[in-house]
């Protein structure tokens, strides 16, 4: 369910086994797996075990593991949420219900306006953090306004490729299971970018971006679409990737020794 996620293909969950269509899924997944293992009865089947583990704790373990393995700095925290709008008809729903609402016109004054402006004049950040030496000034606004980064991942997840827009589950435990898959999912999102973006700094590198002008940090999503054209091929008893141009090989190096496993690189 991450990979259909990052694939970026507007599907409703129903089509979840045609995703793998194509695809070599026993070389990402397993020796005997099959696209038509991946079908809704066993995605349905996931979730519910998902929800029966418990989804904050299932997520606890896998973002810890992934801290200590990729050594991500958790010097702070960032509390936040987000919600996804379900439509559907509940079985209790009654007849239609009438309602009054308000209607109203609003002006701005010009004492409006003066106080407007004085109220924005200044920009106060309100901190518990007592000691200047560890957390100046500078770095306390610095870090408040990296909290945009995750307001952004809260973007991906509802971007409209995404199959958060075609959420078909009939049980609210399945719509909890899958917004764990949808926060995994932007996990490995996260750490993909993070991972190739200090890569290329550390190396002083750069890839193309969409305008085919260098960049040290690229979205993880542009570098996901540049191998869409790849291809596992088989002849005999030989398996060889295809359409590995030199800047997809330099991609993929650049994200370890895994990614080179995957793609049958020395």
């Amino acid at each position: 369910m991450i990979l259909n996620g990052l694939g970026f293909v507007s599907a409703p969950l129903y089509l979840f086994s045609q995703f793998f269509e194509g695809k070599p899924v026993e070389h990402l997944l397993g020796e005997g797996i099959t696209a038509g293992h991946l079908n809704d009865d066993r995605l349905g089947r996931l979730l519910d075990q998902l929800f029966e583990y418990g989804t904050t704790l299932f997520f606890l373990k896998a973002a810890m593991q992934a801290v200590r393995r990729f050594g991500v700095r958790v010097s702070q925290c960032h509390l936040d949420s987000t919600s996804f709008a379900l439509d559907g008809e509940y079985a209790s729903e009654s007849g239609t219900e009438l309602g009054y609402q308000w209607q109203a016109t609003l002006e701005r004054t010009a004492e409006y306006e003066a106080q407007y402006q004085q109220r924005h004049r200044r920009f106060i950040l309100a901190t518990n953090v007592l000691d200047e030496d560890a957390y100046p000034a500078e770095r306390l606004l610095r870090e408040y306004k990296a909290q945009q980064q995750v307001e952004r991942g809260f973007r991906f997840l509802k971007a409209p490729l995404f199959f958060t827009s075609s959420v078909f589950v009939k049980k609210p435990q399945r719509v909890e299971a899958l917004a764990l898959i949808m926060a995994l999912t932007l996990l490995v999102y996260s750490l993909g970018q993070r991972q190739l973006r200090a890569q290329l700094a550390q190396a002083d590198d750069t890839v193309l971006d969409q305008k085919q002008r260098p960049t040290r940090t690229p979205t993880f999503r542009w570098i996901l679409q540049k191998f869409q054209a790849i291809h596992l091929v088989s002849t005999g008893n030989a398996q060889q990737v295809s359409n590995l141009s030199d800047e997809r090989r330099k991609i993929i190096r650049l994200m370890g020794f895994s990614a080179c496993q995957y793609y049958l690189l020395n």
